[in-house]
């Protein structure tokens, strides 16, 4: 009975609010508005399908250069699984792994091109977290705009394995 009381509440409630909109609906002003909010939804439909597209043009026209992102061991079988990301567009692999419902936009991009698509490109022999490594690009790119990637790749290294560096010198402090 208590649910028969909430769906006749529910009903009542929206039964007003379609005849306020009804009552409503007779103004100019309130038509461009209701005109203008379905434009607006339609325009931003639109702009997300579009920055799909550009980021997958971004993604297929990019030379990788990708990093571990993700490493796991599978003790039973003997085996490792690496997961690279590319530090020049962000584009990760390790996307694939994880529950599509969790994603955010950008990560259900990743994931719905990389459904399609292998990620190859130049290997740099390092383990690092995306974020990370798209912002040490970014920084030498910045630095250097003319840079060439072989270049870039020392450059990324030597900051890499500073900040890794730097990181241990803390922990030691810490426990000091």
């Amino acid at each position: 009975m208590k649910i028969k009381k909430e769906y006749d509440k529910v009903s009542n409630k929206l039964e007003e609010i379609n005849s306020e909109i009804k009552r409503l609906e007779k103004y100019k002003t309130v038509i461009k508005y209701i005109q203008m909010n379905k434009e607006a939804r339609n325009l931003l439909n639109k702009k997300s399908e579009l920055y799909k597209d550009l980021k997958y043009e971004e993604y297929d026209s990019c030379d990788h250069l990708l990093v571990y992102t993700k490493i796991e061991h599978d003790y039973w079988e003997g085996r490792t699984y690496k997961h690279c990301g590319c530090i020049k567009c962000g584009l990760d692999n390790s996307v694939k792994d994880e529950n599509y419902s969790w994603l955010t936009n950008d990560e259900k991009i990743k994931y719905n091109y990389l459904k399609n698509h292998y990620l190859n490109g130049k290997l740099i022999e390092r383990e690092c977290n995306i974020y990370l490594a798209c912002s040490i690009y970014n920084k030498i790119k910045e630095s250097n705009p003319e840079i060439t990637d072989d270049k870039l790749v020392e450059y990324f290294k030597i900051e890499l394995d500073s900040k890794k560096e730097e990181k241990k010198v803390l922990s030691i402090e810490k426990k000091k």
